[in-house]
Order: C-alpha cells, then sequence, then structure tokens
C-alpha cells in the first residue's frame, strides 16, 4: 500500500506502556502524525529493536484472513491470521483489548465508505502449522486505502527478538473486512460475562463478588 495511497492511518492498541485505542479520524489524511498529534500514541521503539531485527515482512494481499480465540473463557489467547496468495501465512498474537480495539476501528472505518456486499466468510480455512511471521504484537497499525478499498494492517513484536522482523503487514478488502467484523465481535462476547453487581469477570467455577458480600481483597 502506498503513503500516497493511504487515506486514514491509527495506531489500534499497544501493550507498550498501556496506551488508549486511537479513534479513526472522518477526514483523509496520510499521516496520523501530521493530522491529528495527541488522537494516538507512538510510543518509542525500546532497546533499539529497529537495529536489531530484521527486514519488515509483508505478505501482500490476503487470500483469507480470520480471527480466532483458543481457550477456556478467562484463559483465552487471541490472533489474527492471514495466508497470502502462495503458501506464505502469519499470524500475530493479540490482547483481548487490542482485538476488541480492531474490531471497533474496522466498524468505524466501514461506516463512512459505501456499503458493499461483505465477503462469505472463511469456514475452515486451512492454516499452516508452520508461520512464514509469528510473534506477539507490542503494537497495531492499521491503515485505509479508499481508492483500492482495502485496509493494511501492520503489527510489530511487543519483545525484541533477533529472528523477528521488525514488523509484520498484510492488506485485506472491505469485504473481508465487513465479514471480519461480525467475528471479532462474536469472539469479544462468547468471554466471560460481568458480574452484574460489580461488573468484574465471573469466571466458570464460581465469582466472589465485593458489592454481594462487602469483601475488598487486600
Amino acid at each position: 500500500m502506498s503513503r500516497a495511497a493511504r487515506r486514514v492511518c491509527s495506531v489500534i492498541a499497544s501493550s507498550v506502556g498501556n496506551q488508549v485505542p486511537a479513534t479513526l479520524p472522518t477526514s483523509g489524511v496520510t499521516s496520523c502524525r501530521e493530522c491529528w498529534p495527541g488522537r494516538a500514541s507512538f510510543p518509542a521503539r525500546p532497546w533499539g529493536r529497529m537495529e536489531a531485527m530484521r527486514e519488515p515482512f509483508d505478505l501482500g494481499l490476503a487470500a483469507h484472513v480470520a480471527a480466532e480465540a483458543i481457550g477456556e473463557p478467562g484463559k483465552r489467547r487471541f490472533r489474527v491470521m492471514a495466508i497470502g496468495e502462495g503458501t506464505d501465512a502469519v499470524c500475530i498474537w493479540l490482547e483481548k483489548e487490542q482485538l476488541a480495539a480492531l474490531g471497533d476501528a474496522l466498524r468505524q472505518a466501514l461506516g463512512d465508505v459505501q456499503a458493499e456486499e461483505a465477503a462469505a466468510p472463511d469456514e475452515a480455512p486451512v492454516f499452516p502449522a508452520i508461520w512464514r511471521c509469528e510473534f506477539k504484537a507490542g503494537q497495531l497499525t492499521l491503515a485505509m486505502d479508499r481508492e483500492e478499498q482495502q485496509f493494511e494492517l501492520r503489527g510489530e513484536p511487543l519483545a525484541p527478538e533477533d529472528d523477528l522482523p521488525a514488523s509484520c503487514s498484510f492488506r485485506f478488502t472491505f469485504a473481508q473486512a465487513r465479514a471480519l467484523v461480525p467475528r471479532i465481535a462474536a469472539i469479544i462476547a462468547a468471554g466471560r460475562k460481568p458480574c452484574p453487581l460489580c461488573s468484574a469477570p465471573m469466571d466458570p467455577q464460581g465469582h466472589v463478588c465485593v458489592r454481594a458480600n462487602g469483601h475488598h481483597p487486600h
């Protein structure tokens, strides 16, 4: 995705420094640093990791893109996966808040463009056992190309490792994004239900409500 073609750019979420997820602007600009300073946080890359790691990896346009949660509620792990036109595939592990922020950003961005039919969801795309690129994301960045009707998702590793690329990115169509948004919403909703009294997540094995018994943990 060329820099000139980008119309919206947003930092989605970051595990570095507990940044608050950004909100996508409504007007088109090429650089979020220039167009809306203060709306998104760009944490400094620690430990000089860009110099220590290899070049960024770009999958290109994804043939399939999917989101998934693995494990029981309360112990789930979340990831976004994409398969390229060839055999390469990427896997970016996320925090739940990052995945939720990605879904919100996609929904908001799609609401500002002309509606089109969503792509049929992939029921069971075959993802490889070995990934071309796999890591836990410290930061996600979403870019939007209105002319090509595509998004670009870019993730940067949370921890610096010599065998990881500096970043991993892939593109997907508006139609794929429209199918991905409800999938992300369903994943988030399938987690632990909040307690109606204290709003804390309730575990399947039980829940100690501080408002019900007056006990506050120390």
